[in-house]
């Protein structure tokens, strides 16, 4: 096309890139490049979280905070109130298909650290299910709270990645994460990192940074995986972080082209490409631009 306008007007092309497919000199598909739907986030987007806290005065504090910077979040004071609300999310987005899964699921769980570790472990086996399991269920960040003055806080500068001075859990005056911490605080080895409360604005910042690290972390394991059935695709085209067609969809498309035309599927003569624009789920002042309006014709 780029070097004849012969298809241009044969087949009237009115969007470029787009590719046709023959097969026996019969055309079975023509279809623009660089359309294919991706889902869109927010780099800034909060983690969905589920608050474990039986204690009253600190569910006031921490939902104050949660509110303010726009968290979303469950709450709840039991494991089976944690589950109750785990499975109604779910079943929310289960419409959606697995693709979106991760906008249905608890990715933060806050835990009050004085919870039977029972509890605590009844949850998380029920929360990592939902999860999908395995590798998958590992973007899920349990965080244990602690009680102001369970861990002595540190002056800052405080650099976390590094132990305290004196081999004691120490917390970071900011954040409040506790570097450290001991089984006991994680609740016997159950939680990822433990924090001391009250909940504040860098407690969060740091829980959503954590779930982000654990979200790409599970990403990176998808990618190495899907990378080992097949060495020579590119990283771009297996980690799901791309925009429009690659070279595999363009592939594949053409595959699907030729089954159609083995079954005879071609385009009819005189086929012209034009505009194709979608209005499925285009609204114009309450008329859906997809469905045909119907006049209302009176009668004399």
């Amino acid at each position: 096309m780029a070097q004849s306008a012969f298809l241009v007007r044969r087949y009237n092309v009115k969007t470029l890139p787009c590719y046709l497919a023959f097969q026996g000199g019969k055309l079975v598909t023509c279809k623009p490049m660089g359309g294919k739907a991706v889902q869109l986030t927010r780099a800034d987007d909060s983690p969905h979280a589920l608050l474990f806290e039986p204690d009253f005065a600190s569910q006031i504090k921490t939902e104050k905070i949660m509110r303010k910077l726009g968290w979303r979040w469950d709450l709840c004071m039991s494991s089976k109130a944690a589950m109750s609300r785990s499975k109604m999310l779910a079943d929310s987005g289960k419409h959606l298909g697995p693709a979106r899964q991760d906008e249905y699921i608890h990715r933060a769980i806050f835990i009050n650290s004085e919870v039977d570790k029972n509890e605590v472990r009844t949850v998380q086996n029920f929360l990592k299910r939902q999860g999908g399991g395995g590798d998958s269920a590992k973007k899920i960040v349990f965080v244990s709270m602690l009680k102001m003055g369970a861990v002595r806080l540190a002056g800052l500068p405080l650099d976390l990645s590094k132990p305290s001075p004196d081999g004691k859990p120490i917390a970071c005056p900011r954040t409040g994460v506790v570097v450290g911490a001991t089984s006991e605080h994680l609740i016997d080895d159950l939680c990822d990192i433990a924090v001391i409360k009250d909940i504040r604005r860098g407690t969060l910042n740091a829980v959503s940074k954590k779930c982000a690290e654990a979200a790409q972390l599970v990403k990176d394991l998808e990618v190495n995986s899907r990378s080992g059935a097949d060495p020579g695709a590119p990283k771009e085209e297996v980690d799901g972080r791309h925009m429009g067609h690659t070279k595999s969809d363009l592939l594949r498309e053409f595959a699907e082209a030729k089954n159609a035309a083995g079954r005879g599927q071609y385009l009819p003569d005189g086929y012209q490409f034009g505009l194709q624009l979608t209005t499925k789920g285009a609204n114009f002042r309450g008329q859906d631009l997809g469905v045909k309006i119907k006049k209302n014709r009176r009668r004399r």
